[in-house]
């Protein structure tokens, strides 16, 4: 999604890191005025455990369910923020009856990425197939790996190509978790092979 190399594992760890704090950000204020000692120590805490994680500085703004995240090597920032329902930038179209509750969004200098859960009703193998010939009628290239046996099904689909100008790549997994069939994207600007 972000390259290859050292500074791209370099950024998916903050990235994934970012993801981890904010979600440990958003559990600890959820909490009354009585536990607001507990979160501010919570927030420090995962503050250090991300900035372990990443090697990079993180500065949390839970009001606003965002943060931004610093690799200490290069200086870049990440913003990572945290939306209800579907971002209107994600560039991916959003089928009809298809559920988001909260997506991920960063953005830094190499453009943008979002990580996002959707949930929908109705066959999972149409749907994936469906969705499959919506992106490749959009010029995208698209790599699947199905199994289906024994009742279990999920289909792993590697994403790349260009929308309105910009290069894109990613993964999405259709799968069946706790008898509901659901979608998981990680997708976000990339650099193209050879580039």
């Amino acid at each position: 999604m972000y390259g290859t190399g050292s500074a791209g594992a370099r950024r998916w760890r903050v990235l994934t890191g970012g993801a981890l704090i904010l979600a440990l950000t958003l559990v600890a204020g959820c909490g009354k005025a009585a536990e607001r000692a507990g979160e501010k120590v919570g927030e420090k805490i995962g503050e250090e455990i991300v900035s372990g994680v990443t090697g990079g500085g993180v500065q949390v703004d839970p009001g606003k369910q965002s943060m931004t995240l610093t690799d200490e090597e290069t200086g870049e920032q990440i913003e990572v923020s945290l939306s209800q329902g579907v971002p209107a930038n994600f560039p991916l179209p959003v089928p009809r009856g298809w559920r988001a509750d909260e997506f991920i969004e960063s953005e830094s200098e190499d453009g943008h990425g979002w990580i996002g859960m959707f949930y929908f009703e109705g066959d999972i193998r149409a749907e994936a197939e469906s969705y499959q010939q919506q992106l490749e009628g959009m010029g995208l290239e698209v790599e699947t790996f199905v199994v289906d046996a024994e009742g279990e099904y999920s289909n792993l689909m590697g994403v790349a190509g260009h929308i309105n100008g910009k290069y894109y790549g990613g993964l999405l997994a259709f799968a069946q978790e706790d008898g509901r069939n659901v979608v998981s994207i990680t997708f976000g600007e990339a650099e193209e092979d050879g580039s």
